[in-house]
């Protein structure tokens, strides 16, 4: 995929087709993706600072009836349920959105409503899935072995309880701005699934078989809301690029934005693009 970055146990943005089932072609976190919903409050009617304020409860535990939750979600129970709802670490987020531009209004998206797209996958129940396989050294798996049936079962929890906990997140991201959202469309972009031509694993790539897709951006750069193509090549592996590309992993990323809060903050107050080497940024920029 356009996005392909190294990962840790292999390529993130990728989608691999095997006779076997590979856990590290998942990674640790089965069932991670992209859940977007239409707020009923109009843009010009949000004050950013306020919503901003507001939106961090997000960042405290869910003090509601998880285990209310998780049997509403026809899951199992299990001992990671009290991070349902929560966003986690890493590249994930829950963020607000502004409509730029509509191309095609069969979707039914209306430019006038505020959005709120979440980025969050399992949590410590996919973590503690792939611990487990690597305690047996990651070794492909037989789909259609009992050790297979068990991951992918475990796996598949893992998916639905991260839909679950996406659409926990976009409600109390609601309830916080005091309105309701609407679903629009969901998508896993770390996954498996056992299909009749093998076992199509994807790492960081959306599926383009299951309907409309959101490719976000990076920090402010736009997002879009895609329909994948009928006619995709078969080379695809029906999936499309799960996100924006990276021109570094974040291991090689340290030192390149300032170690302390005030040194991001004067970069990001800089008018000029450049990196400020002095107190006065006036003064002198590079």
């Amino acid at each position: 995929m356009p996005d392909l970055h190294p990962g840790k146990y292999g390529p993130v943005g990728c989608a691999i087709l095997a006779d076997r089932i590979h856990p590290a072609f998942v990674g640790s976190d089965a069932g991670c993706g992209m859940a977007l919903f239409a707020l009923d409050v109009r843009v010009r009617k949000l004050r950013i600072d306020k919503a901003a304020e507001r939106l961090r409860d997000i960042e405290r535990p869910f003090d509601g009836d998880i285990r209310g939750k998780i049997e509403a979600a026809g899951l199992e129970p299990s001992a990671f349920d009290s991070a349902l709802g929560t966003i986690g670490g890493g590249n994930h987020f829950c963020e607000l959105l502004a409509v730029e531009d509509v191309v095609d209004t069969s979707f039914g998206i209306d430019r006038s409503r505020a959005h709120v797209l979440t980025h969050s996958g399992s949590r410590g129940l996919g973590h503690a899935l792939l611990e487990s396989r690597i305690t047996e050294g990651l070794h492909p798996i037989d789909p259609d072995s009992e050790p297979g049936r068990a991951y992918l079962h475990a796996h598949d929890h893992a998916v639905r309880w991260a839909t679950a906990n996406r659409l926990l997140i976009a409600a109390r991201a609601a309830q916080a701005l005091r309105c309701d959202a609407d679903f629009v469309c969901q998508c896993s972009h770390n996954c498996v699934e056992h299909r009749a031509d093998g076992v199509l694993h994807r790492k960081g790539a959306a599926p383009s078989d299951q309907g409309l897709v959101v490719v976000p951006g990076s920090r402010g750069a736009l997002s879009y809301l895609v329909e994948p193509l009928s006619d995709a090549p078969l080379e695809a592996l029906a999936s499309i690029a799960h996100g924006a590309g990276r021109k570094y992993d974040r291991a090689s990323m340290g030192g390149r934005v300032g170690a302390r809060k005030s040194d991001r903050e004067r970069l990001m107050r800089n008018p000029f693009g450049g990196r400020v080497i002095c107190e006065d940024r006036a003064l002198l920029v590079e």
